[in-house]
């Protein structure tokens, strides 16, 4: 039965949880948790995390293979609650990512794509019209969620590199990474700003050419287009309203900056969409560690008041988010949030919610008498190894931080999706 030993990673996370005030506020929750757990009831600040985590793991089913039929369906029934729902639900990303080419348009005085420049007209043959939006407004709700969404959507579609839809089709091996910055102002940053910042968060050899209008007129006219060293292209796009669904707000409860310090999204009335075509040709934590670079780059440079990733299941306190990400020791905290419940037994269970987006398996950490100062830096320090390692831990083999411990890996349901396996580790 191979062992891995987590030794020195632990030393630093365990540094790391000392001199981070969110990560020993958090601590210090978890501590309160696991006590509770000895026969107290658990506080109620654990609740919502807990009763919440299966609902907003999949808010609503989305498959960018059959989200059109879906539409039509939904709408020809007269479901447009459950049309609203399906919008709020689906991924922007995976959807434009499948669809390859075309916009999304909304039926109104005339057809019109939102979130394209003004000279970009409706195209039959090549965009898709939204059922159930008219000028003659059929249902509120669905008319402004189709709107919305139709905007998300062709923003990203009108900025995508131009050679985006005419590469070959071996090039669908290039992953996409995006993330949405949330702002106090409809604000683009500065191209130099950007770059500027992004000094202080990529690696010595790394570089990055910003360019873009930040004075258009119109804020959906804005843009910046990027360009790392490495060939890599991105760009960022501002986006003058929240987030539909309240989904940022929603994830925010799987941050350690929230867990730890009680921080939620302030009221925001705008956000960044950034966005970065990487490489194939990389490992999966090569590209995410310059994608981290990119997007704490630009949230510094703006008016940002928090980080929604949806690849690392968590909003982020933009200031907690920029002050680990200058330290590539400690991404793992960001890249990463955590779902905090009990067991029916009385024992804590953390759960990651990041790790699909290096292809690897999510992990369930269940958590009995150790001291919960103890759970939380063991967890991402499994985690950071497993990254690193690049490949899953095989069924059987043990973990622990002494030639003592030694933790046998298993495989288990996911306790937010049945469909989904995660490893589990059980701390005595």
């Amino acid at each position: 039965m191979p062992w891995i030993c987590l030794t020195p990673a632990c030393a630093r996370l365990r540094l790391i949880a000392a001199q981070s005030v969110a990560c020993s506020a958090l601590i210090f929750v978890l501590v309160g948790m696991v006590s509770c757990g000895r026969g107290e009831p658990a506080p109620t600040s654990v609740e919502p995390a807990r009763q919440a985590a299966p609902e907003i793991a999949e808010p609503v089913a989305h498959s960018p293979e059959s989200f059109r039929a879906d539409v039509e369906r939904l709408v020809s029934a007269g479901d447009y609650d459950g049309a609203v729902r399906l919008l709020k639900g689906a991924s922007v990303e995976r959807q434009v990512e499948h669809d390859a080419a075309g916009y999304l348009a909304v039926a109104e005085d005339m057809i019109v794509l939102p979130g394209v420049p003004a000279d970009v007209e409706y195209d039959r043959d090549r965009d898709w019209v939204l059922p159930g939006t008219s000028d003659v407004i059929e249902n509120t709700a669905w008319q402004k969620a189709a709107t919305e969404f139709a905007g998300r959507y062709n923003a990203l579609r009108a900025n995508q590199p131009a050679e985006a839809e005419a590469a070959p089709a071996e090039a669908d091996d290039s992953p996409i990474h995006l993330a949405f910055i949330l702002l106090s102002k409809a604000q683009l940053p500065e191209g130099e700003a950007v770059a500027q910042a992004f000094r202080e968060f990529a690696a010595p050899d790394e570089t990055i050419q910003v360019e873009g209008d930040a004075s258009a007129d119109d804020p959906e006219d804005r843009g910046l287009s990027l360009k790392l060293g490495t060939g890599e292209e991105g760009m960022v796009v501002v986006m003058p309203m929240a987030i539909p669904g309240g989904e940022a707000e929603q994830y925010a409860m799987f941050s350690l900056s929230a867990i730890g310090k009680g921080w939620e999204p302030p009221p925001y009335n705008a956000h960044l969409v950034v966005m970065l075509y990487a490489s194939g040709r990389t490992s999966p934590a090569e590209r995410v560690a310059r994608f981290t670079s990119v997007l704490a780059a630009v949230t510094k440079a703006s008016p940002a008041v928090g980080v929604y990733w949806g690849s690392a299941g968590a909003t982020h306190d933009s200031e907690f988010f920029t002050s680990v990400a200058a330290d590539h020791d400690m991404r793992m905290l960001i890249w990463s949030g955590v779902s905090v419940a009990r067991q029916e037994d009385g024992r804590l269970s953390l759960l990651s919610t990041g790790m699909e987006q290096f292809g690897l398996p999510n992990l369930l950490l269940i958590s009995g008498e150790t001291p919960a100062g103890e759970a939380l830096p063991f967890m991402y320090d499994l985690l950071s190894y497993v990254v690193t390692r690049g490949e899953a831990v095989p069924e059987g083999d043990t973990v622990g931080w002494t030639e003592e411990q030694r933790l046998p890996v298993r495989y288990v349901e996911s306790p937010v999706d049945p469909e989904k396996k995660v490893f589990c580790v059980e701390l005595p």
